[in-house]
């Protein structure tokens, strides 16, 4: 009698749980919330292009960075893909402000890297993920 009680409990408390969280969309044909992704859109400019733009700028273009470093009044911000590493180096401007002010790019073995194609595949890398 007590197993039937708790079993009949578990229903319920689970039948209680599927109805308090609504579908979101119930469209037929239409993608699950499940895989709804909320990507950016590949970032068409050139690397020195960011130079300038606020962190809060550059994480509107190419997302929050792998790594985030301070020291003393600088941040450095690493992305990266299988084929690089891009590096932004933020430091106070005139106005006092935090901006971008060098992008380099890295291989993984070590040694520069093209800006362009690290840039081109640090966009593609977070468009697979």
């Amino acid at each position: 009698m007590r197993r039937v009680k708790i079993l009949t409990s578990s229903a319920l408390l689970l039948a209680l749980a599927a109805c308090a969280t609504p579908a979101k969309n119930n469209i037929p044909g239409s993608p699950s919330p499940a895989n709804e992704t909320t990507r950016k859109p590949a970032f068409s400019g050139s690397a020195d292009s960011l130079l300038g733009m606020t962190p809060e700028h550059v994480a509107s273009l190419l997302g929050e960075p792998k790594i985030k470093r301070t020291e003393k009044e600088a941040q450095i911000w690493q992305y990266r893909s299988d084929a690089c590493s891009l590096l932004l180096f933020f430091y106070p401007n005139t106005e006092g402000q935090i901006a971008a002010y060098y992008v380099d790019a890295r291989r993984p073995e070590g040694g520069a890297a093209d800006k362009a194609a690290c840039l081109s595949s640090i966009g593609e890398a977070s468009h697979r993920s």
